[in-house]
């Protein structure tokens, strides 16, 4: 059984380093929009840190479609099933894509209010950055999309090209207009959609055209398949575990929203540092949704068996590799903090010292996060979507009570210090009811289990 769980985890590791190249990507382009629009001015800056919660919810939808894809690959024992399952998962992401569209169109005014920054000159960058930045939302689901779906069947090699092509163009296009053609943050939101333009052409000219028949055959397949009992079965199979994913997102953009808005009642600095620890914590969360997005292929087969003992190998593998992630790039940050600061054009002794101090809290709170990164998501694999949704609620509300607790003795530094401590109470609360599941699983073979069929 070693050696079956060692070649295993070898092809699922090679299938989520590609995954986690691409959720890289995403967070580097939101990372390089930052670092240009800071040189360019301090409060088009902030403007890009108060769109992080709501660029998250894009970032939802992309962790619910590598769900679905994992999960449908999971399921597939032949084209016609992938098929059914891609056909599914391709309609869901338009239809999110379409609502995406159309809530950032409207809530533009509606932002600004709350985040009360209409008479300063931070509320007009933001205006200007959001409503540029709408139609690379859906570009952005779409590109995930076709990245999770090529990389799931093999097609790792144009996933990468992909994903550096639209990495060129970012940091090629962005001081161009941002500074050179003097577009300022409007250059940041366009350089943003032409990377993702770019990816997108890539992936049709290498991939796409030339498949263009198996494309065809796919829409006559789902035409077929409209009025069939199996495909509604697997509408519901993909829905409950998209629905569940984007809701556990939308948990978290909440979350965004209220620490964010805390930050910005401590002042600029307060917010300007919070929005790179965010970015940079994206960078070490990125990488294992790949991981996660890859073992989950694996829960499922698993768990069709029955086979409990299998299952709990893999946890452990993927929660091995989540460990090395989160500890291996958080104490890099840690390291290079000064760098950081270098890169951003952070010269005030005070702003670089809280910078170094709300990194050091990031890389303590990826630490707590190790253990039910995959335990989480485990939830999904065994048919337990509204634990996996409690645990995001529990989470958020015990870190926003926390950092409410901790700020009224420490303003600034209470927004890292209360954030570990909800963080670290909710770990130990879910990883412990999950590993209860497990062993309850462990004496009940027959019980019917998610993906099981």
């Amino acid at each position: 059984m070693i050696h079956i769980h060692a070649a295993m985890i070898g092809k699922l590791v090679k299938t989520a380093i590609p995954l986690s190249f691409g959720g890289l990507a995403i967070t580097f382009l939101a990372i390089m929009d930052g670092i240009f629009v800071y040189r360019y001015a301090a409060a088009a800056y902030e403007a890009i840190v108060l769109s992080i919660p709501l660029i998250s919810v894009v970032s939802g939808i992309s962790a619910a479609i590598a769900v679905a894809i994992a999960n449908g690959v999971s399921r597939s024992s032949d084209e016609s099933t992938l098929f059914r399952e891609i056909y599914v998962v391709f309609i869901i992401a338009l239809i999110l894509a379409i609502a995406v569209f159309l809530l950032s169109n409207g809530l533009t005014d509606r932002i600004i209010g709350y985040y009360r920054i209409g008479e300063v000159p931070t509320g007009g960058y933001f205006r200007i950055y959001w409503r540029n930045m709408i139609s690379a939302f859906v570009l952005q689901v779409y590109f995930s999309l076709l990245v999770q779906f090529i990389t799931s069947i093999g097609k790792i090699r144009q996933a990468n090209i992909a994903l550096l092509v639209m990495l060129g163009v970012n940091l090629l296009v962005n001081p161009l207009l941002i500074f050179m053609m003097g577009y300022g943050i409007k250059g940041a939101a366009i350089a943003t959609n032409l990377s993702y333009l770019a990816g997108f052409l890539v992936i049709f000219g290498i991939w796409l055209w030339p498949a263009r028949s198996t494309f065809y055959r796919l829409c006559r397949f789902g035409k077929c398949m409209v009025h069939n009992r199996l495909l509604q079965v697997t509408v519901k199979a993909q829905v409950t575990d998209v629905v569940s994913v984007f809701i556990s997102s939308m948990v978290f953009t909440i979350r965004s929203v209220l620490f964010t808005k805390l930050a910005l009642g401590q002042g600029p600095l307060a917010i300007t540092v919070f929005g790179i620890a965010e970015q940079l914590k994206n960078i070490c969360i990125m990488p294992v949704r790949g991981v996660v997005s890859a073992y989950l292929v694996e829960f499922g087969k698993l768990l069709s068996q029955r086979n409990i003992a299998g299952y709990a190998t893999v946890y452990w593998q993927a929660t091995i590799i989540t460990g090395v992630v989160h500890f291996g790039i958080g104490l890099l940050f840690v390291l290079t903090s000064g760098y950081i600061a270098d890169i951003y054009g952070i010269t005030d002794v005070s702003a670089r010292n809280l910078l170094r101090y709300f990194i050091f809290y990031t890389f303590l709170i990826l630490l707590v996060e190790i253990l039910p990164r995959c335990a989480q998501f485990g939830f999904l694999s065994v048919g337990k979507p509204g634990i996996f949704i409690s645990h995001s609620i529990v989470t958020v509300t015990l870190s926003y009570a926390f950092m409410m607790a901790a700020m009224k003795y420490q303003p600034v530094e209470g927004l890292m210090t209360g954030q570990l401590s909800g963080i670290l109470l909710t770990s130990v609360i879910f990883v412990f009811i999950f590993f209860r599941i497990l062993k309850k699983l462990s004496r009940q073979p027959d019980i019917r289990l998610a993906g099981s069929g």
